[in-house]
């Protein structure tokens, strides 16, 4: 079921508050406070939001509990197909995503083209246009620094790497489309932590040094800023393969 007008609750709010619960619960049925706890919502905000992303398939109540649908789980896990699939439940962001997926669009032409396909009535053409733009770098994000299903399937297959290091390469290509200053900051520190565990010393390195300036003056932002090529150059050296990814092009704000 698609929902017709603006949830209150973005795509990329949605994904955040599903990978929170994710870790923490994984597939275990949890009571309301408990699910709330565990996505980082505020109890007042939690019979809206829960609405929603149940809208979204991201959640399921059974009983008086609530439970990580299978599409939530595959959104915690960076599935791009996934992310897409909850993107379109909405029908402003189906109807954009079928028009503009493949073309290079602003904010400025999407607020216009709104306005003058009235879309929804009264609704506020800057924060859909911010949604959809925020929710396609993500989503371009899986697909340009990330590995696709054909590469994790050789590198699971492949005896010499541990499997965990999918997880890694998952969380480097997150790094490309990240929500905010404290998503980059705990994305640097997890691939720091994990980089370590997994004796990828060249992938250490280079998280370590920019883990190293977390706290001065330089923005989360601006440290990863022109760092996502040397990330994966880093990781590719770790585990001796190429990974096939497109050429990224820097658009000039």
């Amino acid at each position: 079921m698609r929902s017709r007008g603006l949830p209150q609750v973005s795509v990329i709010e949605a994904i955040k508050y599903i990978k929170n619960a994710y870790k923490e619960v994984g597939n275990k049925l949890k009571s309301f406070d408990g699910m709330t706890e565990a996505m980082g919502i505020k109890k007042e905000f939690g019979s809206r939001a829960f609405g929603e992303l149940r809208d979204y398939n991201l959640i399921i109540q059974e009983g008086v509990g609530w439970r990580i649908t299978d599409l939530g789980r595959r959104v915690a896990s960076d599935e791009k197909n996934a992310v897409i699939e909850v993107l379109l439940k909405n029908d402003i962001m189906k109807h954009l995503f079928d028009n503009f997926k493949d073309q290079n669009v602003d904010k400025d032409f999407l607020e216009t083209y709104i306005k003058k396909r009235r879309l929804k009535y009264n609704i506020n053409s800057s924060t859909v246009a911010d949604r959809f733009i925020d929710a396609m770098k993500y989503i371009n994000g899986l697909q340009i620094s990330g590995i696709s299903e054909l590469q994790e399937k050789t590198i699971g297959e492949n005896k010499e790497i541990d499997i965990e290091t999918v997880k890694i390469a998952k969380l480097v290509g997150s790094l490309s489309a990240p929500n905010d200053e404290n998503e980059i900051a705990n994305l640097i520190g997890e691939l720091t932590e994990l980089a370590k565990k997994h004796n990828l010393k060249t992938l250490f390195g280079t998280m370590n040094a920019l883990k190293g300036m977390l706290g001065s003056k330089i923005t989360p932002s601006d440290i990863i800023k022109g760092s996502g090529s040397r990330i994966i150059e880093a990781f590719e050296e770790d585990l001796g393969i190429e990974l096939d990814r497109e050429e990224q092009t820097e658009e000039s704000e």
